[in-house]
């Protein structure tokens, strides 16, 4: 096995980290009153998990900036998730946050990054937040 496949086959085990195969999972759904997680956020909200709700054919390669800056998933470069996965997120980020999920095609040094779609929290409240464009359509649990 060459380097790079031997490489690449490492790297794609790790990006199946947390991520859920079951399509039949029970959708995010609002909570009532401040979750336990949101309260270690400060006056910040619970970036909870993430659910691809339809993806390119097979899996797309996402992670998740806010104003710019790479936030998830911080031990690697992206997460590989299918349409009907989902995966925690488990972040905490300050308000007013502009949040952006982007997915990365091909292989380095060839890859392009392509935004999926975007969305800003403002409010102090628990809800689902779905976004989407031609390239995807996903769901991120906000809890505050």
């Amino acid at each position: 096995m060459s380097l790079l496949a031997a490489t690449v086959t490492a790297a794609s085990s790790l990006t199946l980290l947390g991520a859920s195969s079951a399509a039949a999972a029970e959708p995010l759904s609002p909570q009532a009153g401040p979750s336990p997680q949101a309260g270690l956020c400060g006056s910040g909200v619970y970036l909870d998990g993430l659910r691809a709700l339809d993806t390119e054919p097979g899996h797309d390669e996402v992670y998740i900036t806010r104003a710019g800056t790479k936030i998830w998933p911080a031990t690697a470069d992206y997460v590989s998730i299918a349409a009907g996965q989902r995966v925690e997120i488990d972040k905490c980020v300050a308000r007013p946050a502009q949040i952006q999920i982007w997915d990365v095609d091909g292989v380095f040094p060839f890859e392009t990054r392509q935004l999926i779609c975007g969305f800003t929290i403002h409010g102090e409240s628990t809800f689902d937040q779905k976004c989407s464009s031609g390239v995807g359509s996903y769901r991120v649990g906000v809890l505050r």
